[in-house]
Formats: structure tokens, C-alpha cells, sequence
């Protein structure tokens, strides 16, 4: 339910054990003077069809979440996928399936949702994002929102799984400020910007970390090109691996031409 004059949304939970067909609308708004957006959860155990509307907004305070929790995400180029619908307030997790094991998102809708939602990609087995992106780079609206890409499972399956993938090295996801966490058994990622992209902005924080060491003896962190950059204070850079780190570029977290506060680099 909506929180009314003050306070936070409330909570509203959908679940079944076998298929959830979500058709309706929801809302959780939070106060119009005070408070933040609530929490949606539409979960089917076996089948997920997510075709409703949920308001989680907050106009005094931060937007709430949507949980949809798949599989596998897969991000494509171009400007629809199957499962576009499904990110209006922000959020995709792990654990339920859509129509099928694997979501498909395409680039386009994932940079047009707004800056001020957090964002949450989460997966049970693996993330990739499609290479042939038409300017090689995922690029999201600058707001006060965080970033997650996270695989909630151990280790993943015999597909692929237990993964955060790149396809392409030379890719870059742009987050214009935002923080920044991608974490699961093993990341093979491009390059990586929270850099501020307007005089007002600081830079983002990035962290990126491998939770499982049993990752089948790999749980390494592989990545290009990093940059902190902001306007006044630069992001830090934490990365944490329960085996291997790889560097495959430049780590950037100040401008010695100008008078921003550098971010520090934790490995």
C-alpha cells in the first residue's frame, strides 16, 4: 500500500509454486512529504509472466525495488527484448524463471530507465552482456541510484554458469556517477566507468569481487580500463578475488590537471 501523506511504501508480495501470471497493478509509493518507495515481490516457482505495472516511486525520498529474480540475464544490443517490461522500477533478481530460463534485456531499455532507480541485475547462474553493442558501450542515465550485477548462486551450472561475462573487452558500462558493484564466482568484464559526465557530479565508487573460491579452481576478476574520475571527488576502486586479479588496462581514479580529490585503489 501506498504510505499517504508521510513514511515508506509498504510491502506486497505475489508467489506461487508453480506459475505466477502478474497482470495487475501495484503500488507503493512512498509519502508525499517524507519516506521511501516500498517493496514488490512477483515470484512463480516454476513460471514467471510479468506483464503488470508497479509504482515504487518516492518523491521525498528513494525509490523502492521490484524483485524478479531469473536464472540467466542475457543483455542485448538493440531496442527490444523479450523481457523489457520487466524493468520498470529497476530491478531483476534471482531465483524464479520468466517464460524461460533466461531473460533477455536489451541495451536500449536498460539506458533509458531513469538514474534515480537502484538498479539490480541478479542472476542464479550467469550474466553476460552481448558483444556488437552499435557504440560499444552500455551507458546509463546519471542520478542517485546504485548499480548491482550480482549471481546470487554458489557456483553456477554446466552451461556457462557462475559467471559475469563481457563479451566484448573493448565494451564499456558507464554508470555517469553512479556507484558501481558487480560480484559472483568469476568476472570476465571490459572496461568500467563511474566517472562524472557534469561539472556537478562526483565520481561513482567500483567494486568488484568473487565470493566463491570452490568456483570450479576459478574465481578470477579479468578487466580492462578503469575510470573514477569526478568533478571534485574521484570514486575509489575495490576489487577483491578469492583467486586471481587481471588487469587489462589503466586504472584512473584522479586528473592531475585539475584540482579533483584522486579515489583510492584497494587489490
Amino acid at each position: 500500500p501506498d504510505a499517504g501523506y508521510s513514511g515508506s511504501g509498504g510491502r506486497c508480495i505475489s508467489w506461487s509454486h508453480d506459475c505466477t501470471a502478474y497482470l495487475g497493478q501495484t503500488s507503493v509509493r512512498g509519502g508525499q512529504t517524507s519516506g521511501n518507495g516500498g517493496f514488490v515481490e512477483v515470484s512463480g516457482k516454476v513460471n514467471l509472466a510479468f506483464q503488470g505495472t508497479v509504482d515504487a516511486s518516492a518523491p521525498r525520498g528513494t525509490s523502492g525495488s521490484l524483485l524478479l529474480d531469473p536464472e540467466i540475464i542475457e543483455i542485448q544490443p538493440g531496442g527490444e527484448s523479450p523481457q523489457d517490461n520487466e524493468l520498470t522500477d529497476g530491478q531483476i533478481l534471482a531465483n524464479d524463471t520468466g517464460p524461460g530460463p533466461i531473460y533477455f534485456i536489451s541495451g536500449a531499455v536498460l539506458e533509458d530507465l531513469s538514474g534515480d532507480i537502484n538498479l539490480v541485475l541478479e542472476a542464479s547462474d550467469r550474466i553476460t552482456l552481448r558483444s556488437n553493442l552499435s557504440d560499444n558501450r552500455l551507458e546509463l542515465k546519471p542520478g542517485t541510484g546504485t548499480v548491482r550485477f550480482e549471481i546470487n548462486g554458489v557456483n553456477g551450472s554446466s552451461n556457462g554458469g557462475g559467471i559475469i561475462d563481457v563479451e566484448n573487452m573493448n565494451d564499456t558500462i558507464v554508470t555517469n556517477g553512479r556507484p558501481l558493484s558487480i560480484i559472483g564466482p568469476k568476472l570476465a568484464l571490459g572496461n568500467l566507468s563511474t566517472a562524472a559526465n557534469d561539472a556537478t557530479l562526483d565520481g561513482g565508487n567500483i567494486l568488484l569481487r568473487t565470493l566463491d573460491p570452490a568456483n570450479n579452481g576459478d574465481s578470477t576478476i579479468v578487466v580492462g580500463n578503469i575510470n573514477t574520475v569526478g568533478n571534485e571527488l574521484s570514486g575509489n576502486v575495490n576489487i577483491i578475488s578469492a583467486a586471481s586479479v587481471t588487469l587489462e588496462g589503466l586504472v584512473q581514479t584522479g586528473d592531475p590537471n585539475t584540482s579533483t580529490v584522486g579515489g583510492n585503489v584497494r587489490i
